[in-house]
């Protein structure tokens, strides 16, 4: 297996090909519930033409062919578009430790997280799990939602900014460190150290339902809760838990 190869083995779960471009560039666009996704990275050799290759190989792919031109048109064009995505105002840079990761992955599980959102109030950034499910035909929040509403810390930051993520698309990200960079365009790219990969992800523009602040008036944590879409206020819960 080559050095290509390998790398884009670890980008198998977000689809089952490849563009080769001829600008010396690879890029792995998400299918499904990947489809807020795209990776790109440099190629240590130029392809002459751009081509597709597989990275996935299951018994029901074998009989189909991926490099056809249907196919090479269809990601050649979602290639040429992310050249049109500029990046705008850095927001914010952090790193993803294998800490922060994995302290991440069990808020996921433990809160039944549908969607995180990073945000930062001036002062920290911080990731907050949320489950949108539970806020349909209800305001009521379940407990272990009051628990995390303090979310993880990741930073200190100073731009106001909100973003957040589908839990689901993030658990088949590559489980390596990596530097976060948020952008003002609703975009925020993963630089991964040990392979030279990017993957971008669009903001799912689903805020959390919830957001909690230390009362100077009252003394006490408070919890405010929102309609994850309108972003009305909906109701105030008090007395809330240690943070973080």
């Amino acid at each position: 297996m080559t050095a290509l190869e390998k790398r884009l083995k670890k980008l198998s779960s977000l689809s089952d090909k490849a563009l080769l471009g001829s600008d010396g560039r690879f890029y792995v666009f998400g299918e499904g519930i990947t489809g807020c996704l795209y990776a790109d990275g440099h190629m240590s050799r130029k392809v002459p033409k751009e081509k597709v290759v597989r990275i996935k190989y299951e018994e029901y792919f074998l009989d189909e062919p991926v490099n056809t031109k249907a196919n090479i048109k269809k990601l050649f064009d979602m290639a040429a578009r992310t050249y049109e995505i500029k990046d705008e105002e850095l927001l914010a840079e952090f790193p993803i430790t294998d800490v922060k990761r994995r302290a991440l992955a069990k808020r996921i599980i433990d809160e039944s997280a549908t969607h995180f959102q990073i945000e930062c109030d001036g002062k920290e950034i911080r990731a907050h799990c949320f489950d949108v499910r539970s806020t349909i035909g209800s305001s009521l929040l379940k407990e272990e939602e009051l628990l995390g509403a303090n979310g993880v810390y990741l930073k200190a930051g100073k731009i106001p900014f909100k973003f957040s993520v589908d839990a689901t698309a993030w658990n088949k990200l590559p489980k390596e460190g990596a530097t976060a960079k948020i952008y003002s365009n609703g975009i925020m790219r993963l630089e991964y150290h040990d392979d030279a990969i990017r993957i971008s992800i669009r903001d799912q523009e689903i805020r959390r339902p919830h957001t909690a602040f230390y009362s100077e008036r009252l003394k006490k944590r408070v919890l405010f809760l929102f309609h994850p879409k309108k972003g009305t206020l909906v109701s105030e819960q008090k007395e809330l838990y240690n943070p973080l």
